[in-house]
């Protein structure tokens, strides 16, 4: 794990507002939350910072069943 993925889920895990990424990272909203993703699924990463990576999965779960029961089924 790299220090700027360390840099990544700090900042995640301080709950910065996404569009706060641009400014630090350089990147859309959109780009990191997907690299935030990506770094919380692997195994190293969990390793080095294991409370904050359950926590940012918590977080993750939430919003996707929060996201499945507003579906409209049909």
């Amino acid at each position: 794990m790299t220090e700027f993925e360390r840099t990544v889920i700090e900042f995640a895990y301080t709950n910065r507002p996404l569009h706060e990424s641009r400014e630090r990272f350089g990147w859309r909203p959109a780009t990191f939350v997907f690299e935030l993703h990506r770094l919380l699924d692997r195994p190293d990463v969990l390793e080095a910072m294991p409370v904050e990576v359950h926590a940012l999965r918590r977080i993750r779960e939430k919003q996707i069943a929060q996201r499945r029961s507003r579906r409209f089924v049909a």
